[in-house]
């Protein structure tokens, strides 16, 4: 099965748009690990180098409901060359700037927000195309494809990247990157435009206003609670996913080294590629939903498992198997959405779902530090009733606060997945929706009634 999906001639052209897009993703990581040293070490400012992420994410969750209703009234390929292309040409700006010693912080920082807004139009363009592009029997293997991408991202560009900064410049790095995007551009030519012209609309009817597009992403989500009640669950999971950001680091270093915490955040992101590569090749489990929460909670557990002694051994097989089950819950989860929404609203349907799940993790990256510091750390090392409990449980010492916190997140995280199991739309959301055929989609387009009508499903 495997091999028939990189055979088959409509999955090819699938499979050629993802290695350009993740050449440009590689790029991109070599291109802001790089600069964020640069700025780091330019002005030895920590808030200044924290804002390179901010800058690099904030435009792809503020921008996206608006983003999304764009994608669905623009040609899906034009959309991503335009895209791609743009991001190249920003790249270059710098590129240019460095090379004449002319480059300056707020240059950076000008550079990787515009560059973000660019390449927040390529996702929710890149998923639909992989509805249009991919059988659906296939959809799975297509997202643990895609999800590969942001593991290589996330795993390679900062190795990359480090190693090229010692025999290279910041200018031959950047302009590696200017190439990655050329790449993308190229492979997107090659893919004929009759592939997306059978399926989507060069642009919207004159009849629909952006701001009423923007409304029926989210509309389309609440008429369905099995929908509605999944972006709940992810939010959930992001959730705790940010407790790990926020909190493996301090973890680690309160009994190990900094060189411990590089192994312990390489585990968690080769076990996040590890998970990726494995659905991109064998696909993930028939029945999604079950997939989700059986991967969930072995997730959560995992989770939990972080906080349980200070041995980085076991950080560090905890860590691993917490990431690889992020890529089968998020192949299963693509799937449904891709089965039951309509290729004509997906980018703005995409593009909401994400802001939801999204937004979750600022609350974790507010919540879990000063928890962990001004409650759970005295609670662990200041006596009273629990500590001989808490002593057996996860052992007491600095830094046991966090490992607290892991576990009592965990749990809250394993109580609302129960609940959420026992909900019978969310359980059910599979057999209930109906799945929205290719051939419904194309009617869809084609017919004279305003979008909002003509994309809705009865459940």
């Amino acid at each position: 099965m495997a091999f028939q999906f990189f055979t088959r001639h409509d999955t090819k052209r699938f499979f050629l748009i993802w290695l350009g897009e993740t050449g440009s993703s590689i790029g991109t990581g070599l291109t802001n690990f790089t600069l964020s040293i640069w700025v780091y070490q330019k002005t030895g400012s920590a808030t200044t180098f924290g804002l390179i992420s901010f800058l690099a994410t904030v435009p792809s969750v503020v921008l996206l409901p608006v983003i999304g209703a764009l994608v669905d009234r623009s040609n899906l390929r034009r959309t991503m060359i335009w895209s791609n292309a743009a991001a190249a040409v920003s790249v270059l700006f710098v590129t240019f700037l460095a090379l004449a010693n002319r480059v300056e912080v707020w240059h950076v920082f000008f550079v990787i927000f515009l560059r973000a807004i660019f390449l927040a139009f390529i996702e929710p363009a890149y998923l639909t195309s992989s509805t249009l592009l991919v059988p659906r029997e296939q959809l799975t293997r297509a997202a643990g494809m895609t999800q590969s991408s942001q593991a290589a991202r996330q795993v390679i560009s900062p190795v990359v990247a480090g190693f090229l900064l010692g025999l290279v410049s910041i200018p031959a790095i950047t302009f590696i990157d200017f190439l990655t995007y050329a790449f993308a551009v190229i492979t997107l030519l090659l893919v004929p435009v009759s592939a997306f012209a059978v399926s989507r609309p060069a642009v919207a009817p004159a009849s629909s206003s952006l701001g009423r597009e923007i409304s029926e992403g989210w509309s389309y989500i609440t008429k369905r609670r099995g929908l509605l009640m999944l972006l709940v669950y992810f939010a959930l999971i992001n959730f705790f996913i940010g407790v790990e950001l926020v909190l493996l680091t301090p973890l680690v270093l309160s009994f190990s080294s900094t060189a411990s915490v590089g192994i312990a955040l390489s585990a968690a992101g080769a076990g996040f590629l590890v998970g990726s590569i494995w659905t991109a090749i064998w696909g993930a489990p028939r029945n999604h939903i079950n997939s989700i929460f059986a991967f969930g909670f072995l997730f959560t557990f995992s989770g939990m498992a972080l906080g349980l002694r200070p041995s980085l051994l076991l950080i560090v097989v905890a860590a691993f198997v917490m990431n690889f089950c992020l890529p089968f819950m998020n192949v299963c989860t693509q799937a449904i959405w891709q089965r039951k929404t309509p290729v004509s609203i997906q980018g703005r349907v995409f593009a909401v779902r994400r802001l939801f799940v999204v937004a979750a993790m600022p609350i974790s990256f507010l919540s879990a530090g000063p928890f962990a510091q001004k409650v759970f750390e005295p609670l662990v090392n200041r006596g009273g009733w629990l500590r001989p409990y808490l002593d057996v449980l996860i052992g007491t010492g600095p830094g046991r606060g966090f490992a607290l916190t892991f576990i009592v997140a965990g749990l809250i995280t394993l109580a609302a997945q129960l609940g959420l199991h026992l909900y019978p739309r969310l359980r059910n959301v599979e057999s209930e929706l109906p799945d929205i055929a290719l051939e419904e989609n194309v009617a869809t387009l084609t017919a004279t009634a305003a979008p909002s009508n003509a994309a809705t499903v009865e459940t």
